[in-house]
């Protein structure tokens, strides 16, 4: 039933010994594609289903993203599985962005794992360091980007207020 809901077409639903064909294509007639194009679409998509197994992703016509996952049946028919992923893309989307923001932004930025190893730094903090690129500083102790003296200066002075409020500029 909610792979059904996933692909309701008004005018063909999916029910015991519908053809994956008639219903694919009734799909896509309710979403504008003439029949004929529907028709042969169908057909192309069923036919790369028992071609082999396939992943993709599919987005609904209400804006829902699914993760398909196809692939010919040992019986000879065919198995299709839909996960609803818009939760995921969206969070993708989200950090992508912020991921950009930090890229671009003129502070340096840098982002250390548990164990004081660099798992991210940005362009501007690259500069103030003299990296080429990101890979010469990752994983690294971000402790060693300092002097001896500077890096005992931060570890008394400034971790302790990373651990109590999370950040320092």
């Amino acid at each position: 039933p909610p792979y059904r809901d996933f692909f309701a077409p008004g005018d063909a639903p999916w029910a015991p010994g519908r053809r994956f064909e008639d219903v694919w294509a009734a799909r896509l007639a309710a979403q504008g594609r003439p029949g004929d194009a529907a028709r042969a679409e169908a057909r192309a998509r069923l036919e790369g289903m028992r071609a082999g197994r396939a992943e993709r992703e599919e987005t609904l016509p209400d804006g829902r993203i699914l993760l398909m996952t196809e692939q010919p049946a040992p019986d000879g028919g065919c198995m299709s599985m839909a996960v609803d992923v818009t939760r995921l893309k969206t969070s993708e989307r989200m950090l992508a962005g912020r991921a950009a923001a930090m890229d671009a932004a003129q502070d340096g930025i840098a982002i250390a794992d548990e164990a004081g190893r660099i798992v991210y730094m940005n362009p501007a903090h690259r500069a103030m360091f003299g990296f080429e690129d990101e890979a010469a500083a990752l994983g690294r102790p971000w402790l060693d980007l300092y002097a001896p003296d500077r890096a005992d200066w931060l570890v008394r002075r400034i971790l302790p207020e990373l651990e109590t409020r999370g950040a320092w500029r």
